[in-house]
């Protein structure tokens, strides 16, 4: 379970299961226990490996209690409710930093749809989005904060990002940075990846691939 792309007012909830199940969270809140879909659901609740939930009205520097709903059944941690503190209130971002995305593949190059795409700048927070019928995903960058939550991070020209890239089984890892992540290169799962060493901002060409082992199923 990974807290990601928290705000003053937004966090997301995401996790991987072993067999495809529905995914929810339950928030309690002072106005009720409201409980969130998978965003990869439309009018009805689907069954994935990988899930991503969103929480848009939280209130700042606040803890919000998290139950998970995995088929219905609740998931906890060690027996008690996640715990999320939303940071505080800012006022203005301090840079300009331009959104970060990219495609995701399989080995056949088809597009890859619902993936877990982490994305960690460096001395900020841990940020995430799910991979569209595309393969496409899209990370702002702009109001992106430090790791304790309490400023704006600082841009500076060339800074370092991790990508963790999760996909049923399988985990994708890459290091580039912020003159090299708009667009990052396509990635497949299961490889490992480093994009920094290519033309800033240029088109680039895939660097080599080295295979990785199966990740584990949580």
């Amino acid at each position: 379970v990974q807290i990601t792309n928290v705000s003053d007012t937004t966090f997301t909830v995401s996790w991987t299961t072993q067999l495809p199940a529905t995914g929810a969270i339950s928030v309690i809140t002072p106005r009720g226990s409201p409980v969130l879909f998978d965003e990869q659901d439309a009018k009805s609740q689907g069954r994935y490996l990988i899930h991503s939930v969103t929480f848009r009205s939280a209130i700042p520097d606040t803890e919000y209690a998290i139950t998970i709903l995995s088929n219905g059944k609740k998931h906890l941690n060690d027996g008690i409710a996640y715990k999320i503190h939303t940071g505080p209130a800012l006022s203005a971002a301090s840079g300009n930093l331009e959104p970060a995305y990219g495609t995701i593949v399989s080995e056949s190059n088809q597009p890859v749809q619902g993936a877990l795409v982490y994305l960690t700048l460096e001395g900020g927070q841990t940020l995430s989005a799910v991979s569209k019928p595309s393969g496409t995903w899209l990370i702002p960058l702009n109001l992106v904060r430090t790791q304790d939550l309490t400023d704006f991070l600082p841009a500076t020209e060339r800074m370092t990002e991790t990508i963790l890239i999760r996909s049923g089984s399988l985990e994708t890892q890459a290091l580039t940075d912020s003159l090299n992540d708009s667009p990052v290169p396509a990635m497949t799962p299961g490889k490992t990846y480093d994009f920094r060493n290519l033309n800033a901002k240029a088109p680039g060409k895939p660097v080599a691939l080295v295979s990785m082992p199966q990740a584990q199923k949580s």
